[in-house]
């Protein structure tokens, strides 16, 4: 333990000499542009995670100068030639008679007469204007039943005539019509008369007589009998109704139209101009004369003034005739030479541009989350695995290289074997990240200590010696340190103090560096849009023991349904099934590598272990 503390101490006084050695005084750094973040890739590689090619943005202040906008004051009028000048206008000097006025220098008057007023042809003059008459039949209408008879509304109605049997005999009905019946001595003749309803033979004493039906008497107190014998009566119903079209008013029997237009107007002299005549005369040519400082111009009197040009700035300050103002621009301090430097750098200082990654944000990629399966399967009541079962499982893990999320520290590196299959093994992947994690947490406790003794005493020695007491006393408490190599431990305590790495890339840093671990490849764990990957990882698959690792290396090879170890932003880590592993020809699986971790082991023991192990596995699963 007091090797211990003396090692922690001697590593903190020793980074405490580089940081007051290594940090110079140097010119005063533009600030850092918040969310701002640039890259360029100086060894080609495709990767901006190398040192010294990914920075933060920096803000320089620059200094802006442009000409200002010249004007002139209110009623000045900027000339071509850069000048001010107000120009004022006033009449010419009349030289002409009175009623005349200038126009190109002549004398002219004009007077307005009144047109002759007259109608076109076929209208007449009614008062103040023209009207044509034009004239149409009108149509006639009477009320329904009733007919035009000589320009009046003739109607007919008939009535039934009163009826006498006077001298024909006796009045009767003979099928529903009123008859007179008179018999009479004689034969009925052939063609019955017309006043005679109908006849018919009758006995008369010893002869044959006729029985006569006459039509009887039809008397009409009004209107005259018709072929009906209907008393026709013929009423007067008026006048004919006389309609005139739309626009027509009826004058005298005849519908008349009236058509109104203005008079035409006819100038005997001068020209026709909004309704009167413009006689124009020429009085002859004026001599124009200007007041005091007014010269003639274009056929009036001009006067000339000239003021000082004045000057503005929509942006910025004035100073003379140009406009300063500063503004803050971001510029990337990748690839700025020294003489933009000294101009406070500013945007086009660098090719590089610069992101915000409060819009771009950083995409984390690949699905590698140090997961692996589980023992959550349905089991029977005496406890046997009734799904899928796996044997030497392992879990996809990542350690990060060197990028911007490791201070452009290289978190894969080993330092040395930190777990053996032997004594002081850790017997599963969980027993070692749980003692990683308690050395992590050492390293934190460390670091609390010694900010709090920098802080209280300023001295280095003194702060370091109590970092290394709280990293001993955590380490103590934390775990047996046997089952870890002291100075790989320090290794990754003081890269956690430097702020590089992770818990999860020191936990596969060392499982890796143990020989736990299978490499499936490197990938792009962070990229930046509109920039590229910034921080690369190295995949793995972890197993219990290096024996597993062994086995599934040259394994998984044999077996058809293995294809590989997947891709390296999602490797495939999981076990053997039953059959899988018992179609592993162990006569062909090289455990040199193994055997020489078991020193102590021969080869039978060896082959026992790994009996052992397959049997222990079938009795936690079944």
């Amino acid at each position: 333990m007091n090797l211990l503390k003396k090692l922690i101490s001697a590593t903190l006084i020793i980074c405490q000499l580089v940081m007051l050695i290594g940090i110079m005084p140097v010119r005063a750094a533009n600030p850092i542009a918040t969310n701002f973040v640039c890259g360029q890739d100086l060894n080609n590689n495709g990767y901006l995670g190398d040192e010294g090619e990914y920075q933060a943005c920096q803000t320089a202040t620059i200094n802006h100068t442009t000409a200002a906008s010249p004007y002139c004051l209110q009623g000045y009028t900027m000339q071509a030639n850069g000048l001010c000048m107000k120009y004022e206008y006033a009449p010419l000097g009349s030289q002409c008679p009175s009623g005349y006025f200038i126009q190109n220098g002549r004398c002219m008057k004009e007077e307005f007469l009144q047109p002759t007023a007259y109608c076109p042809g076929g209208y007449t003059v009614v008062g103040n204007g023209c009207q044509k008459y034009t004239y149409t039949s009108p149509s006639q209408t009477c009320p329904a039943g009733s007919f035009i008879q000589n320009g009046r509304c003739i109607a007919n109605t008939e009535i039934a005539p009163q009826t006498s049997c006077a001298n024909l005999g006796q009045a009767g009905v003979v099928n529903g019509v009123q008859v007179c019946t008179q018999p009479m001595g004689v034969m009925c003749p052939s063609t019955k008369p017309a006043n005679v309803y109908s006849m018919s033979p009758m006995q008369w004493g010893m002869g044959v007589g006729c029985m006569v039906h006459f039509y009887p008497n039809y008397i009409c107190t009004q209107g005259s009998l018709n072929a009906n014998k209907m008393c026709q009566v013929t009423a007067d119903k008026g006048a004919v109704q006389l309609t005139c079209p739309s626009g027509t008013v009826l004058t005298n029997g005849q519908c008349r139209r009236t058509e109104t237009t203005s008079f035409n107007y006819l100038c005997q002299v001068g020209t026709l101009t909004n309704g009167q005549c413009k006689v124009v005369t020429d009085g002859g040519a004026v001599q124009a004369v200007c007041n005091v400082g007014y010269v003639i111009q274009n056929g009036q009197c001009v006067k000339t003034t000239q003021s000082q040009t004045q000057y503005s700035c929509s942006q910025g300050t004035l100073s003379g005739t140009q406009c300063v103002w500063n503004t803050q621009e971001n510029y990337c301090p990748i690839g700025v030479n020294q003489s933009c430097l000294n101009n406070n750098g500013g945007a086009s200082c660098s090719p590089n541009k610069c992101i915000d990654i409060g819009v771009n944000k950083p995409v984390d990629e690949g699905s590698i989350d140090g997961s692996m399966l589980i023992d959550d399967g349905k089991k029977s009541e005496d406890g046997i695995c009734m799904d899928q079962m796996f044997i030497f499982s392992g879990r996809a893990q990542d350690c990060k290289l060197a990028g911007i999320d490791t201070a452009f520290k290289n978190c894969c590196k080993s330092e040395g074997k930190v777990f053996t299959d032997g004594v002081g093994a850790m017997g599963n992947i969980t027993t070692a990240a749980s003692t990683i994690s308690k050395v992590y947490g050492a390293a934190q406790e460390a670091y609390t200590y010694y900010t709090v003794a920098m802080q209280a005493t300023g001295d280095a020695a003194v702060a370091s010696s109590m970092a290394a007491q709280g990293f001993g006393n955590a380490m103590v408490v934390a775990f047996d340190p046997t089952s870890l190599a002291i100075s790989v431990a320090i290794h990754f305590a003081m890269q956690y103090l430097m702020k590089a790495c992770d818990q999860t890339s020191m936990e596969t840093a060392m499982q890796a560096g143990s020989g736990y671990c299978h490499e499936v490849g490197t990938y792009c764990k962070k990229k930046i849009p509109l920039l590229g990957c910034v921080q690369k990882a190295t995949s793995y698959c972890c197993f219990n023991s290096k024996l597993a690792r062994i086995i599934h290396e040259q394994g998984r090879p044999q077996l058809k349904n293995f294809s590989g170890w997947g891709s390296s932003g999602s490797p495939q880590c999981r076990g053997f099934t039953p059959d899988e592993f018992a179609a592993i020809n162990f006569a062909e699986i090289d455990l040199s590598e193994y055997v020489e971790d078991m020193v102590k082991k021969a080869t039978d023991e060896i082959q026992k272990d790994v009996n052992q192990i397959t049997q222990d596995f079938y009795d936690k699963t079944n």
